[in-house]
């Protein structure tokens, strides 16, 4: 039998540490307010180390302040550093933990209160991941990587691809960047799979000022049915379909007020250069046999 003294021993512990949470709940926000997102992260970590002993409302704008904390971080290191190898495993870690922090927020939130900025801060998850896959496959391209580094970021885009689709699955850009990365690691058919996915959910997630890179999601489904499948028919389908959304994104574009005369002839220069491309495939495909 445990003593009375065990109890009161145990109980001041449990004081201690609640209070010390408390702290660190408090610097984090502090931090937080600072813009010293590294440090703010650090302090709401410690503060998370055991969330029984943060209850409701504070438990939930921990996990929120700790997802602002990630989002600030990963802004600001895109935006001023971008990927260095020590920065890289960080980013990583921080983009693929955004999701389940807001989730955790939202699920400790009782009163509902922080609903509304749980789902703006969810939104910017997003943007963030799209933003961090689009970042990586360009630096995927670079000429002094080995493949195996190249491997590596691909598998690290996919990771990310699959965050951004657990917030939102009727969204095109998390399959259609998922595609090309399962492309460059020699798995087409899953590749085809995703590309496929990014067509159905367009519609319900086309950007209002247009991409005119659309137009290569329907040039892999159409060589991708093409050389696996022997689907010419799902090809020629596939690039028609292709010529007609590439039109109707540059139709978007045509009508933004705000372009630069500059800016809108590149992008009418981008536009006849993919519908080039198209077209060029569409007459392979009428040519039997051939490629």
């Amino acid at each position: 039998m445990k003593s009375p003294i065990f109890f009161v021993l145990l109980g001041l512990i449990l004081h201690l540490n609640s209070f010390s949470q408390g702290n660190n709940v408090n610097a984090g926000k502090k931090a937080l307010e600072m813009g010293d997102h590294k440090s703010a992260i650090q302090e709401f970590d410690a503060a998370l180390a055991d969330p029984t002993q943060l209850k409701g409302k504070v438990l939930a704008e921990t996990y929120l302040n700790r997802a602002k904390a990630k989002l600030g971080y990963l802004n600001r290191v895109m935006r001023n550093e971008g990927f260095t190898a020590e920065n890289r495993q960080r980013m990583q870690d921080y983009g693929l933990s955004l999701y389940p922090d807001l989730k955790l927020a939202l699920s400790s939130d009782n009163s509902g209160k922080l609903e509304p900025e749980i789902k703006t801060e969810t939104g910017r998850a997003q943007e963030i991941l799209s933003e961090l896959s689009d970042k990586s496959l360009v630096d995927a391209r670079r000429k002094d990587l080995s493949e195996e580094e190249k491997k590596a970021i691909y598998q690290n885009v996919i990771n990310y691809c699959d965050a951004s689709l657990d917030i939102e699955q009727n969204n095109y850009l998390p399959y259609s960047m998922k595609g090309e990365c399962l492309l460059a690691l020699g798995n087409p058919a899953e590749a085809l799979k995703n590309f496929h996915s990014a067509d159905e959910s367009f519609f319900r997630s086309a950007p209002k000022r247009g991409d005119l890179n659309i137009a290569l999601i329907y040039q892999h489904i159409a060589e991708l049915e093409r050389d696996l499948n022997q689907n010419i028919k799902g090809a020629q389908d596939a690039v028609k379909e292709g010529i007609d959304r590439l039109s109707g994104e540059m139709a978007k574009i045509d009508r933004l007020p705000d372009l630069r005369p500059n800016v809108k002839a590149s992008f009418q220069i981008r536009y006849e250069e993919l519908r080039h491309e198209l077209e060029k495939l569409q007459a392979s495909l009428a040519n039997p046999g051939g490629k």
